[in-house]
């Protein structure tokens, strides 16, 4: 866990802070917190309904690659969960982001990486991974499971003859089976599995630059698209049977690739990815419309003179986008997550980031039934310290609204009677309170004898930690009594009553 670095203060500035907000203004911070969350409801209410941060794991590296909205209202992740015991896993939750359930989808792969989970019509999930059996072999591995979690049927899927065969995406058609797709080594590759599991097709393709696909989508008139890209953009449209229809790249000199596509409301199609070869430098997020037949109706980059990449996108009410990626200066590992929000024509509406001084990316985005938007990746800055599994709900302008507020549970140690001159921990729980990530400082202080502050930085909502201050060697001699205080000092904090707590010492 990254170390908490330490702030020096003095005791009278820690006095006088404590007696202004904790003192002087609880009876007008009672009034001002009611006022304050009535405020957050309604924007809440107007906007999108409820938003959140949730972070899901522990010492392990957890991350989270797919996200889905059940019929439940609640959501369906798929990710590794190595901390909590389930790697790789289907992760459920309730409307506010609460875990419901963790399940481990069983499998014989050393290592693996999930890349797709969707709802299926009959309310169970089903999830698209690739793993490694052996040395130098890959294999795409289709899992179906009861809306539990529970594992009914695995596909395992590699091409006869060759070494690595990736999954990348899968949807559930019209007709109750499954398209997915993937490459074999750096061809594109689409199969489709019956309702069952039994494979039915499998097709690989050449026409020029081979790549892998990245992502498929069924055609509402017949056949399906998909698309991916090595050097450039590409869109490939397919029949009923898999069958190549037409083909067609799109970017310009430089890397341009595409990582999702979705059918526009029109009948075309819309791809994100990123690109090189336009922009305001390095790479950009490129969101790209084209017609039915895959020609360009336009093209629109997104971006600084960072590097910003497009993941995931998705068509919108009102018939405009909502796209998810990453920026970040160029090599960095402090990469922040990108919402960007258009209109129907390409035109952004607003962009958002969010992530603190560590890594954060996200990989898939969707919009919510009440018209906000629910993003999942992985966060380095909030929980463990570590990458944690990271699910935020926005409203419909991409904001994190909710009140915040630290509370100090107890002062835990020191306890019991306390020798002269011997050192000893001084350890205080606070808990977030907040819906979202917070970072403060909390403070430990003795009023002339013993001080010390802590920076808390990516306090995970809903959760309580254990601070740890320098330790505090007793210098009095004779039986003496102290008061030990604890308290927090958060920006906004919505609830100053619960921010101190305080311990009797007695020295002997």
């Amino acid at each position: 866990m990254t170390p908490v670095p330490r702030i020096a203060c003095t005791a009278p500035l820690i006095k006088h802070l404590l007696r202004v907000v904790v003192h002087e203004t609880r009876r007008i911070m009672r009034i001002s917190t009611t006022l304050l969350a009535l405020s957050f409801a309604i924007s809440a209410s107007s906007a999108g309904g409820a938003t959140f941060e949730r972070v899901f794991g522990g010492a392990a590296l957890d991350h989270a690659a797919s996200v889905e909205q059940t019929e439940d209202g609640g959501y369906i992740l798929l990710g590794q969960a190595p901390s909590l015991g389930a790697d790789p896993c289907l992760l459920k939750t309730d409307s506010l982001g609460n875990m419901l359930w963790v399940i481990e989808l069983e499998t014989d792969c050393a290592q693996y990486s999930g890349f797709t989970v969707i709802q299926t019509a009959d309310g169970g999930y089903m999830a698209l991974l690739s793993c490694w059996c052996c040395p130098r072999q890959a294999r795409i591995l289709a899992v179906k499971t009861d809306p539990m979690g529970k594992k009914l049927w695995g596909r395992a899927c590699r091409k006869t003859g060759t070494e690595y065969t990736w999954g990348n995406a899968i949807r559930q058609t019209q007709d109750g089976r499954y398209i997915l797709t993937g490459g074999v080594g750096l061809a594109p590759y689409l199969a489709m599995l019956s309702s069952r599991g039994e494979l039915q097709w499998e097709k690989t393709y050449s026409f020029g630059e081979e790549t892998q696909c990245r992502c498929v989508a069924e055609v509402k008139t017949g056949g399906y698209v998909a698309a991916g890209g090595r050097n450039d953009m590409f869109l490939m449209r397919t029949s009923r049977d898999g069958d190549l229809v037409w083909a067609r790249t799109y970017g310009g000199p430089e890397l341009d690739k595409a990582y999702w596509v979705e059918p526009a409301p029109d009948g075309g199609y819309v791809m994100t990815g990123y690109t090189e070869s336009y922009g305001a430098g390095a790479k950009d997020v490129y969101l790209v419309k084209t017609d039915a037949d895959g020609k360009t109706a336009w093209a629109r980059t997104y971006g600084t003179r960072f590097e910003e990449i497009g993941y995931s996108v998705q068509t919108t009410t009102g018939g405009g986008y909502i796209v998810v990626g990453t920026t970040g200066p160029v090599g960095a590992e402090d990469t922040d997550i990108y919402l960007v929000k258009t209109d129907s024509i390409g035109s952004p509406l607003w962009t958002r980031t969010y992530g603190g001084a560590r890594t954060e990316k996200a990989y898939s985005v969707r919009q919510t039934a009440d018209g906000g938007y629910v993003f999942a990746g992985y966060t380095a800055s909030c929980g463990s310290g570590d990458f944690d599994a990271y699910l935020v709900k926005t409203d419909s302008l991409g904001l994190v609204t909710g009140a915040r507020d630290a509370a100090v549970l107890s002062v835990n140690l020191p306890t019991g009677v306390l020798d002269t001159g011997s050192p000893c921990s001084v350890i205080g729980e606070i808990q977030n309170r907040s819906n979202k990530c917070i970072s403060y400082t909390a403070v430990a202080f003795i009023e002339g004898v013993y001080a010390d502050t802590v920076l808390v930085q990516g306090h995970a909502p809903g959760t309580a930690r254990q601070i740890s201050f320098d330790d505090w060697i007793p210098r009095e001699t004779g039986p003496t009594t102290h008061t030990l205080t604890i308290y927090t000092d958060l920006e906004g904090d919505s609830d100053p009553t619960n921010d101190f707590a305080q311990k009797q010492i007695t020295v002997r």
